[in-house]
């Protein structure tokens, strides 16, 4: 057997090693590439209820990863808000807000989703439990899901005004009602029942804000704000059905607190 010796001169060696080390320098812009590529993001879900008010808000467990999943066209579908009241005292009244702050509509009016457990009656803070009210206790959960008509009605809209879905969740809260005439109330959280000293119910908030920029943030609630139960304009509830009502009823209209207003005859 014949042992074939090949022999390379100065110039192929050359001619490898230059080869070879282009190869390591391409391989390495590649990987670069790879992995400097955007790679898409999670859809966030922020709890921005006050510290001070005892209340768990998460998205559920077995409902988060469709929830937040930004290729998932059914995630308004999927999405389920589990609460834990950690106080010592039943709720018997809860209204909060999911905020989708990148979504406007061409009044810039901030996406706004309300949810509601119990009576809206107890927005007034003198209404009392009754039998037929049946409280969240303290260490126990409730899970909510939006209501039919409102995914119906997000999914129509995003279709007809080609809008991409939200890749942000805020949630706030609006009233809470322990039925015994205390609680939290407005974005801020304002404890009530409220206190007579302004600079008491001033220390509430973060700072107070003139009157003109209370549509600007939704933490600047001031407590008169607070005590008249009212929102700013840019983060009232939309609705996605209304037509040729007048701004002020198509902000408030299908939230609870626009159907107390009516049951009193005050809208």
């Amino acid at each position: 057997m014949k042992l074939v010796v090949t022999r390379f001169d100065r110039r192929q060696v050359i001619g490898l090693s230059l080869l070879a080390t282009l190869c390591l320098f391409l391989l390495s812009q590649f990987t670069l590439v790879q992995s400097a590529s955007p790679q898409q993001a999670k859809r966030t879900f922020e709890n921005k209820i006050p510290g001070h008010v005892p209340l768990k808000v998460k998205i559920k467990k077995d409902k988060e990863e469709k929830a937040l999943d930004p290729e998932n066209k059914n995630w308004f579908r999927d999405i389920e808000i589990e609460i834990t009241n950690t106080s010592d005292k039943p709720i018997y009244f809860l209204s909060m807000d999911v905020i989708m702050p990148e979504l406007l509509t061409d009044a810039g009016v901030m996406t706004t989703f309300p949810l509601m457990y119990g009576r809206v009656e107890f927005y007034d803070h003198n209404t009392k439990p009754s039998t037929e009210d049946i409280p969240i206790e303290p260490k126990a959960t409730h899970v909510f899901k939006f209501e039919d008509h409102y995914k119906a009605g997000y999914e129509a809209w995003r279709k007809k005004n080609n809008k991409t879905d939200p890749m942000k969740l805020e949630a706030w809260i609006s009233h809470l009602s322990y039925g015994d005439g205390t609680g939290f109330t407005s974005m801020s959280a304002i404890p009530f029942p409220f206190k007579q000293d302004p600079d008491e119910i001033g220390s509430c908030v973060e700072k107070a804000r003139p009157p003109d920029q209370w549509s600007k943030t939704p933490t600047i609630f001031s407590a008169l704000y607070a005590e008249n139960f009212r929102r700013p304009a840019a983060l009232l509830p939309v609705n996605f059905f209304a037509a040729d009502s007048r701004p002020s009823e198509l902000a408030l209209w299908g939230t609870g607190f626009a159907r107390y207003l009516l049951s009193r005859d005050v809208l």
